[in-house]
């Protein structure tokens, strides 16, 4: 790779994490028009296709909010550790950002989601754009609180590699 590339990754990296850490900034009182109506906590399984493959965790911490009826934003970053074929142990940071539909399904509370981000290895050593997939369910437990089973399918440097989250996840908010 040319330095040219890896400073252009680099920096998309940094915007990407910047944009995460501002929108997970928003999710304070006071934030304005654009701020955050809920926080999800999640964290499952992952298995992954990348320089090695197999199954691991998978951690996150996302916001969101609303922008209609049924459609709302999404940003946050995960986190992600596998053993590489060279049995060395690589975490990727996976900051992204998105949408989500939420069909007017009356007993099944369903979504799709899609959207980017960067998968950037916590040494430094390389980073990769990646698009996403994801299908859940965000099933009210009490007011303020929700479970959310969802399965997330990412392609890292697309069309590299891929990772399949499976996680539950715990929402707090709107």
């Amino acid at each position: 790779m040319d330095g040219t590339v890896g400073t252009w990754k680099g920096v998309g990296m940094r915007i990407m994490m910047a944009m995460a850490v501002g929108l997970l900034a928003a999710a304070g009182p006071g934030a304005g028009a654009v701020a955050a109506q809920s926080v999800t906590l999640a964290a499952g399984a992952s298995s992954y296709d990348l320089a090695g493959t197999g199954t691991s965790w998978v951690a996150s911490a996302r916001v969101d909010g609303a922008l209609a009826p049924t459609l709302r934003w999404q940003a946050g970053v995960g986190l992600f550790r596998y053993g590489s074929q060279a049995d060395r142990k690589v975490t990727l940071i996976m900051p992204e950002a998105g949408v989500e539909w939420h069909p007017p399904l009356p007993m099944v509370p369903l979504y799709l989601g899609a959207g980017v981000g960067y998968a950037a290895q916590s040494a430094g050593q390389e980073d990769d754009p990646t698009l996403y997939a994801a299908l859940g369910l965000d099933a009210r437990v009490a007011p303020m609180i929700s479970l959310r089973p969802e399965l997330r399918v990412r392609a890292v440097d697309p069309w590299v590699g891929t990772l399949a989250d499976f996680s539950l996840g715990v929402r707090f908010g709107r």
